[in-house]
């Protein structure tokens, strides 16, 4: 706005008034990110603890629809918890999403009370994917809050485990897929240290060690 920049990574809320008021012809670059962003469910929780139940609020979710109309040509539907920047192979939808059958009954009755899913302050896309995913479950009759922190206290919170659902991001440190899925998911960085889910799997901690 005072000239002194020549390129700048805008926010998307400033991209378009930025993209006008270009003293010249402005050129826009666009980057894939090596990051994916997710819904993380707090395994800590009781009823989001049981696989069955997670797999059938995932199925709830048309994530391919909320990408397409909640980040327009700003995001890309990832197979899996890898980012498609990684250049591998996508997964069939086969191999790791839940069917759309279970998403017919819950295999458990969720909590009467419902389900918190934070988001944090300032995050647009946050709250419109969470009145997303609130909409989806109502339909469903499960009750979800949302519920917007400031940043430091939506960290703590998350890292806490005191979130049932929040909103997040993950950004690779490097081109390792393998360091990349450890920081998420392995049970020995539960908490600060990138698995805010506290998702533990012997299976799966095996695999990566492997």
């Amino acid at each position: 706005e005072l000239g002194r920049l020549d390129v700048v990574a805008a926010r998307e809320s400033d991209e378009r008034k930025l993209m006008s008021i270009a003293g010249e012809a402005p050129l826009k670059v666009e980057q894939d990110d090596a990051a994916t962003y997710y819904i993380g469910m707090n395994t800590r929780q009781a009823w989001l603890g049981k696989r069955a139940n997670r797999r059938s609020l995932a199925a709830s979710i048309d994530r391919a629809l909320a990408v397409k109309v909640l980040v327009p040509g700003r995001g890309k539907l990832a197979s899996g918890l890898l980012p498609p920047s990684f250049g591998l192979p996508a997964l069939a939808d086969s191999a790791w999403r839940p069917a759309a059958a279970e998403a017919r009954a819950w295999p458990e009755p969720p909590p009467a009370a419902g389900l918190a899913f934070w988001v944090p302050d300032g995050s647009a896309t946050g709250v419109r994917v969470a009145e997303f995913v609130q909409a989806g479950l109502a339909r469903r009759g499960l009750k979800v809050s949302i519920v917007t922190k400031d940043w430091s206290d939506f960290e703590r919170g998350v890292t806490a485990g005191e979130a049932d659902l929040f909103y997040l991001s993950w950004f690779a440190d490097g081109p390792d897929p393998v360091a990349f899925l450890a920081s998420m998911v392995e049970s020995t960085r539960k908490g600060a240290a990138g698995n805010r889910t506290f998702y533990s799997s012997p299976r799966v901690a095996a695999a990566l060690a492997a």
